[in-house]
């Protein structure tokens, strides 16, 4: 399962920075959440095998850490990105 999603993942991503038009883009992104949504259980198992069990508390920790420090970076970009383009915009328009 975390194979097929890495998959689906790396050819979405490809075919996002190849997207000729807007419609494909984000076409392309709808794939590539369900890709990334098939990997995010593997790698809680993968840590969960790969750790002994005194170890596994603190490499779910730092994982749940990264995570959650890597959605809020995304989001904050994406916010930042928006209000460039607001602000590109209204000079472009003046």
């Amino acid at each position: 399962m975390y194979i097929s999603g890495l998959v689906l993942f790396i050819l979405s991503s490809a075919a996002c920075g190849m997207a000729p038009s807007i419609e494909v883009l984000v076409f392309a992104r709808v794939f590539q959440g369900v890709g990334a949504a098939t990997m995010m259980p593997g790698t809680l198992s993968i840590i969960t095998q790969a750790f002994p069990p005194q170890q596994r508390g603190l490499a779910i920790g730092i994982w749940g850490g990264v995570s959650g420090k890597q959605r809020r970076t995304a989001r904050q970009q994406g916010w930042d990105a928006a209000r460039l383009l607001a602000e590109l915009d209204r000079a472009c328009a003046t």
